[in-house]
């Protein structure tokens, strides 16, 4: 029995065609499915998060506060250094950031690790609720890095609780 492939026409090369696409693409998404099975595809390594450009440095401080009118440790004081900001291109000073607080027995430490590299040296400020000036400039610098330890440190509390109070 001989076929007349004149009857199908166009039609049939056409399914064939459209029969061989699907078979090869179904293929195709075969191999590409044994491939990622046989060899899976790496989870890709998470970039590195931008860490942020610290410019601190290590530096510790400790010591004692002490009552220069009779040698007694203060207590409650805060131990601080002017942080400088810059404001309009120029840099001014006058922002106090906090070290540390002196215990019951006027002792204090710190670390000045949240330093910024352009304080330094940082010049130690004293400042105590109840007096009238509201802080006291040592005369003691930190040098970048460095590591005190012992530094006592003196101040008026008669001076600073009677000068220019209302």
């Amino acid at each position: 029995m001989s076929r007349d492939l004149s009857s199908e026409g166009c039609s049939g090369w056409l399914k064939w065609l459209v029969g061989i696409l699907i078979a090869m693409l179904a293929a195709g998404g075969g191999i590409v499915a044994l491939l990622s099975y046989i060899n899976p595809p790496r989870t890709p390594t998470p970039l590195p998060t931008a860490q942020p450009t610290s410019t601190a440095v290590v530096c510790f401080i400790s010591g004692t506060v002490y009552n220069k009118d009779n040698s007694q440790p203060l207590p409650n004081v805060l131990v601080s250094y002017f942080r400088f900001t810059k404001d309009r291109d120029e840099y001014s000073h006058g922002v106090r950031s906090q070290l540390a607080t002196t215990d019951s027995k006027g002792h204090f430490e710190a670390d000045c690790a949240s330093t910024e590299r352009e304080n330094f040296p940082l010049r130690l400020v004293l400042s105590k609720s109840g007096w009238c000036i509201g802080s006291f400039q040592t005369d003691e610098y930190i040098q970048m890095g460095q590591r005190r330890t012992a530094i006592n440190l003196y101040v008026s509390e008669k001076f600073m609780s009677t000068t220019n109070c209302p």
